[in-house]
């Protein structure tokens, strides 16, 4: 039986380390480091033979309709896109600083690193893949990496990897772990970027 591939996508840390990668972050458009989920996830599943893909979740933080109604409608039309493969969106509300937007602090997105590292848990606990891949570089996700090895030595399952981009020399780190990477290159990356500008 082909081997179950389950995809967990930190969208917001997927994004910023695409535009980190491919792109000038400062100067390029919003739109240039976005990409498609399913394409992130078939990408990696196309590299090692014999796999099927079980689950893919994008986890992505949401705007507040009335206090950032443009950045909100642009993430629905963007998740309305992205439902369109199949693909499950978990998506929780983001956390605005008070007297946003006169002010310095940004707005973050609360819970869903969180919320991935139940999901990936649970799914690994039951047994629903024998591979997690993470796409996040993340280090509040450690502790969830820890426990999905504790969990392999128990049950046997799941193996674990990683999403690393091009270049880009962070990674998740276990100690006294070596974890496998699956590098998204840059003539990759272009064959799942999302260039559609969700604002207009």
């Amino acid at each position: 039986m082909p081997t179950r591939v389950a995809v967990f996508i930190d969208y917001q840390n997927c994004y910023g380390w695409a535009r980190q990668a491919f792109h000038d972050s400062e100067h390029d458009p919003k739109n240039y480091g976005h990409l498609s989920p399913m394409g992130l996830a078939k990408l990696v599943l196309g590299m090692v033979p014999d796999r099927v893909l079980s689950y893919v979740g994008v986890y992505v933080g949401l705007p507040n309709p009335r206090l950032d109604p443009a950045t909100s409608s642009a993430r629905n039309k963007q998740m309305a896109v992205w439902s369109r493969s199949s693909v499950t969106i978990v998506a929780r509300p983001i956390r605005y600083p008070r007297g946003w937007p006169n002010v310095a602090e940004k707005p973050q997105a609360k819970g869903v690193d969180v919320k991935l590292a139940i999901d990936a848990l649970f799914m690994a606990v039951t047994k629903q893949y024998e591979v997690a891949v993470i796409a996040s570089s993340d280090s509040d996700l450690v502790p969830l990496l820890e426990a999905l090895i504790m969990v392999k030595r128990r049950i046997g399952t799941p193996d674990i990897e990683l999403i690393a981009w091009e270049g880009m020399p962070y990674r998740l780190r276990v100690s006294g772990e070596v974890l496998p990477e699956r590098e998204v290159t840059r003539g990759a990356y272009q064959t799942i970027q999302d260039v559609t500008d969700y604002t207009s």
